[in-house]
């Protein structure tokens, strides 16, 4: 459905074009001039435009399906046997799980860190809003609740083993939720390859639950869960390598964005005792 609906997209951007065109050729009355001069000036405009409108569209469509990935938050602790809140202060765990087939992978994760839930909570958004920083990035602004939902738009060049380069885009949608004592993030994210990954996407959903240490002693558990799943758009079987190494950028990307999370959060804990 949503490759029928970019196929649309690409349809209305080429009429847009042509029309434009036409209407610049018609004023200027220099069919000939203007045809070679101005069509690149409007596929830059139109092209534009249609960039604007798909962001948009993705956005909407992920941020209209958070409340529902939040809702699945219970079930989808649970298939990834993280439904225990009991502090494992002694015994932390982390686990990344990759199809080399596929490129499909999942992460989970449970640690409890000797620090206040409210303060656990607040330094956890404020670092969310820190990721990327190495990165291209815009935000989108037309969302509902904005004070608890982050939208990000984040592009990353590659350096390519043959010595080229390429590059992959992210569309990231995340929202907070508190109730019942513990505040749940979910994420949405698209990512699409650009240039010899063109075709090349992947879906990722995302659950990170705070839960306070139940007891006299100050504590926070921290449950996470990632699943990201390619969906190639294209015919892709001829270009294997790329295949794998957009895979094994995800893969990467994936834990070095964990990772950058989970220094920076104990590094502001640490700052504001």
């Amino acid at each position: 459905m949503y490759r029928e609906q970019r196929r649309t997209e690409r349809d209305h951007l080429q009429q847009e074009i042509e029309t434009l065109t036409k209407q610049l050729q018609k004023t200027q009355g220099e069919t000939k001039l203007t045809s070679q001069l101005t069509i690149p000036f409007w596929e830059t405009v139109a092209q534009r435009q249609f960039a604007a409108r798909e962001d948009a569209d993705i956005f909407a469509i992920y941020i209209k399906n958070l409340d529902a990935v939040y809702a699945r938050t219970d079930k989808t602790l649970r298939a990834c046997r993280l439904e225990s809140t009991e502090a494992n202060r002694n015994s932390p765990c982390e686990s990344w799980d990759k199809d080399s087939k596929t490129g499909y992978f999942q992460f989970r994760g449970k640690v409890t860190l000797p620090f206040d839930f409210q303060d656990i909570c607040r330094s956890m958004w404020q670092i969310l809003h820190g990721l990327h920083q190495q990165d291209y990035q815009e935000s989108y602004d037309a969302v509902d609740s904005p004070e608890d939902t982050l939208t990000r738009r984040v592009r990353r060049t590659i350096h390519l083993t043959s010595g080229g380069i390429a590059s992959i885009l992210r569309r990231l949608v995340i929202r907070r939720y508190e109730a019942d004592g513990r505040m749940v993030l979910v994420w949405r994210m698209f990512t699409e390859g650009e240039g010899i990954f063109t075709g090349m996407h992947a879906d990722e959903t995302g659950w990170g639950v705070a839960t306070a240490v139940k007891g006299s002693k100050t504590g926070t558990v921290l449950r996470t869960c990632v699943r990201n799943a390619p969906m190639h758009f294209s015919n892709t079987s001829a270009r294997n390598h790329a295949v794998k190494q957009f895979g094994d950028e995800l893969f990467e990307w994936g834990r070095e964005n964990h990772e950058e999370a989970r220094i920076g959060l104990e590094r502001l804990l640490l700052t504001n005792m």
